[in-house]
């Protein structure tokens, strides 16, 4: 029992996590479970449809059945594991299409819209909107919740050695 809630033992596993990305999924569902109108229907927006966002989206729709969830991925590949690429370079994993971890299929089951090679070039936040590029066109989607997950890029240290 958390603030008079009875909650299911893996949603209380679910709230231990520590690390920084769930974090805000916690507290996004926090939102929901005990805000005044957590049944009340969302739009959702997530920038990026890597592992990050993709996850935030199952977590999100696990609890959430109602809300609108739309995941804008600007390459071209779904959520895939890029741990794999040098298997499939030396033929071990039979092509590169063997690397998808969660498949467009996927998506549409959980009633997730997910763009592929669409690049979100401006968030409104006040005004509670983003605009999007796809195919040349430029749209805009309005959202209540937004979540960010671009991923990051790695840097070359400057030591003896990095230029190899």
């Amino acid at each position: 029992m958390l603030n008079g809630v009875k909650l299911r033992k893996h949603y209380l596993n679910f709230f231990t996590i520590n690390s920084p990305f769930r974090i805000k999924v916690i507290n996004y569902l926090e939102l929901y479970v005990f805000g005044c109108s957590y049944l009340e229907k969302r739009s959702i927006v997530i920038i990026g449809g890597g592992t990050g966002g993709s996850t935030v989206a199952s977590f999100i729709r696990k609890f959430d059945r109602e809300s609108e969830i739309t995941i804008f991925e600007a390459g071209k590949w779904p959520t895939y594991s890029p741990c794999g690429m040098p298997f499939a370079l030396a033929g071990t994993v039979k092509g590169f299409d063997k690397l998808i971890e969660l498949t467009p299929t996927y998506f549409e089951k959980l009633k997730i819209n997910y763009h592929l090679e669409t690049k979100v070039t401006k968030i409104d936040y006040k005004g509670r909107k983003i605009v999007y590029v796809k195919n040349g066109e430029e749209f805009e989607k309005d959202f209540d919740v937004l979540v960010i997950a671009t991923g990051s890029k790695g840097r070359r240290l400057k030591v003896e050695g990095s230029d190899l």
